[in-house]
């Protein structure tokens, strides 16, 4: 019998296989060799010569399977990216114009101007006013040549009214007003078709909320059922059936 080396680390992972197994460590070693053999021909079953002319055959070699390509991903349409270019600058436009109207109403006016303040070499007027003359027409006097004038800007508040067909129009001074069908609302409506507490109105810097109570019959705005809207000016709501307009309004 020949005798051949073995790695340690195989040894080892053979004699565990053994012990699974129940198989000496010699037959696992036979078995591989014979297996190996005949996989690359060089033992056939049959007679020793037929052996030996296996032998003399050339061995086949079990080429590997070829590894499958992996195709690069293909860049993006020149199509898609402007389209996805556009949605960006749009969101963007979308938030600039946001911004633009939550700006608190003071910041809706010019700051004044500090009118300026004279040397000491300047002449010092008394007794005539500063502000121009008005011609009989109404319309004020050009200004001399070289003259400066500061013009102060004023915000103005804005308020909103409710308008119902046959009703005087109501302002809305409160923070908080309720309409529907119970007495404790500020704007009672006597209509079934309203719950008790149907919505209620409420201001939020320059922006004026319609908020739905959870009514039976709903609050609409063209066809379409809301829970919260912010309201514009000429919006037309419903309740239930009765209909009123927002209007919006600096005073």
């Amino acid at each position: 019998m020949s005798q051949v080396d073995i790695a340690p680390h195989l040894w080892r992972a053979l004699e565990v296989m053994s012990r699974d197994m129940t198989v000496a460590p010699d037959a696992l070693v036979n078995q591989a060799v014979f297996a190996w053999l005949r996989i690359n021909g060089y033992v056939v079953p049959g007679t020793i010569a037929e052996s030996a002319q296996a032998v003399a055959a050339p061995p086949q070699v079990i080429a590997p399977m070829p590894v499958p390509e992996v195709p690069a991903p293909e860049p993006s349409p020149p199509s898609l990216r402007v389209a996805q270019e556009g949605v960006v600058q749009r969101i963007a436009e979308i938030e600039a114009s946001a911004a633009k109207v939550i700006k608190p109403q003071s910041a809706w006016a010019r700051p004044p101007v500090e009118p300026p303040v004279p040397d000491e070499e300047d002449p010092v007027v008394t007794g005539e006013s500063t502000i121009p003359s008005m011609k009989a027409t109404g319309e004020p006097e050009a200004d001399p040549e070289g003259s400066e004038r500061t013009v102060f800007l004023k915000a103005s508040p804005l308020a909103l009214w409710l308008e119902r067909e046959g009703h005087d129009p109501i302002r809305i001074n409160q923070e908080r007003f309720v309409i529907g069908r119970g007495p404790q609302c500020d704007l009672v409506i006597d209509s079934a078709r309203v719950s008790r507490e149907h919505v209620a109105l409420s201001r939020k810097g320059v922006t004026f909320l319609l908020e739905d109570l959870g009514s039976s019959n709903g609050t609409w705005f063209n066809d379409e059922r809301i829970s919260v809207r912010e309201l514009e000016s000429g919006d037309v709501i419903v309740l239930g059936n009765e209909a009123m307009t927002f209007m919006v309004r600096s005073e």
